[in-house]
């Protein structure tokens, strides 16, 4: 039987490396992006929460979310992970947050920028809960997706990995 469609075919040998994710940055080619919060976040809220406050809660390919702040602001501690320093340094400028920039022991190259919200520069596969810790909840508004079919299962094995169980 004939692929019924080339795009899907052409979706699921998608590749894109690091770099061509910065580039999207550097060209400000983010229409994944949102200026709001997510609209299925602020209705099930109440449901991540289950009653408890205070949650530790990761951002994978966080980028300059703005849900980030929502949640830190309601007292929730936010980390977040993106290969891109573009998005993360828009992030704490748009938000007006103050925050430091200091190196990540165990990952070359990589950087945390720090406050009641952290967010790691580097690739989403070199993050533990070594490093970062273990989380109550994911927010994954659009990793899955963007991640290459071909990595979706590395994806899902670094959030069972930081997750509290």
């Amino acid at each position: 039987m004939a692929n019924p469609s080339p795009f899907i075919e052409t979706q699921q040998n998608r590749v894109l490396l690091d770099k061509d994710w910065k580039q999207k940055w550097e060209k400000k080619e983010i229409g994944f992006h949102k200026k709001g919060v997510h609209p299925l976040l602020a209705e099930f809220l109440n449901e991540m929460q289950a009653g408890r406050t205070k949650l530790n809660i990761f951002f994978p390919l966080c980028g300059k979310a703005v849900d980030m702040k929502w949640l830190a602001d309601m007292g929730h501690t936010i980390v977040g992970v993106d290969v891109s320093e573009i998005g993360i340094k828009e992030f704490f400028t748009e938000q007006d947050i103050p925050h430091t920039e200091e190196a990540v022991a165990g990952i070359p190259g990589a950087k945390s920028a720090s406050g009641n919200i952290s967010l790691y520069c580097c690739s989403i596969y070199e993050i533990s809960d070594a490093v970062i810790g273990k989380f109550d909840g994911v927010w994954d508004r659009g990793a899955m997706v963007a991640v290459n079919p071909k990595d979706r299962e590395r994806l899902v094995a670094v959030y069972i990995q930081l997750y509290n169980l």
